[in-house]
């Protein structure tokens, strides 16, 4: 059992570093064969995008937590209504 943990854990933590490095890699590679507006243009559109999927994320939540905000109302309106009876 313990060998196996260990070999699941040696191949994921190769995984993860080789993943990084290769993203690393290529990252380096294209801002060096991309002329500087283009990278530029790039960095930009990243950052748009990366603004544009945190509006939605928070759109999403809010959409999410607006029943739950409403329950405490509600809660204490019944227990008025049992206090009554």
């Amino acid at each position: 059992m313990f060998k196996r943990t260990f070999w699941l854990l040696v191949g994921f933590t190769l995984g993860v570093v080789a993943t990084l490095r290769a993203q690393s890699t290529l990252r380096r590679q294209v801002e060096r064969a991309l002329p500087p507006t283009a990278a530029i243009q790039l960095r930009r559109f990243n950052l748009a995008l990366e603004e544009r999927a945190a509006e939605i994320r928070a759109r999403r939540e809010g959409r999410l937590r607006r029943p739950f905000a409403q329950e405490p109302e509600l809660a204490t309106a019944t227990r008025r209504d049992n206090r009554a009876s």
